[in-house]
């Protein structure tokens, strides 16, 4: 991974498809949509569209990009993206092989996501579909639950969180940068002698260590 916001291929990504297809494996799940824009991000390899980074509302719905994966298939991922992502992707092209930039809702978007699976035999052998239950609305669930019938439905969010703890080297150096940069910037009360602020001379160690 050269860069750790952009990929330009799936060996770019900060993960690997043989982790994510033993993780779906192992929770029984065929098929995986991703709506969050943290997940899609990191699916992606780094990219996040800036225009709705603030907000998604859009009329009466919202932007919803969705990344659809099928297990051992990553040749038919897709990206289902807001429209104005075409140019986005003109100047820097995503890894997926498919990319559909046409939507401007909820509803709309996870119609497209339901056939894409479907036609890419999801009906038949995706009986188990992970979404991220907490980061797609009700809307856009049930647009994708008519359009697969045949499908049952799982929460995928523990399975996603998962995957992005195991930090590739590049992910690492930002981490590591990140947090000396925040050592340095450190500040501390004076030390005071008598009520007088004096001038003190030392070490500050810091020892980063995993609470969990």
């Amino acid at each position: 991974m050269t860069d750790p916001l952009f990929a330009a291929g799936p060996e770019d990504l900060p993960c690997s498809f043989e982790h994510l297809d033993a993780l779906m494996e192992r929770e029984g799940l065929d098929a995986l949509v991703a709506t969050s824009k943290h997940a899609v991000r990191y699916l992606l390899g780094g990219y996040g569209f800036i225009f709705f980074s603030a907000m998604d509302a859009i009329g009466k719905s919202r932007y919803l990009p969705a990344f659809a994966y099928l297990r051992g298939d990553p040749g038919r991922t897709a990206y289902f993206a807001n429209r104005m992502e075409m140019h986005e992707h003109r100047v820097h092209p995503f890894w997926v092989p498919t990319f559909r930039p046409e939507f401007w809702g909820s509803v709309d978007s996870m119609e497209a996501v339901a056939g894409h699976l479907a036609r890419s035999g999801a009906q038949g052998r995706a009986r188990r579909v992970g979404v991220e239950m907490a980061f797609i609305p009700k809307d856009g669930f049930d647009a994708l639950a008519q359009g697969l019938p045949d499908a049952a439905f799982a929460d995928a969010s523990p399975l996603l969180a998962e995957l992005r703890m195991i930090k590739t080297p590049a992910e690492l150096a930002l981490l590591r940068a990140a947090s000396e940069d925040a050592a340095r910037k450190s500040k501390f009360k004076p030390t005071l002698v008598g009520n007088r602020a004096v001038k003190a001379t030392g070490f500050i160690t810091y020892n980063f260590v995993d609470k969990m």
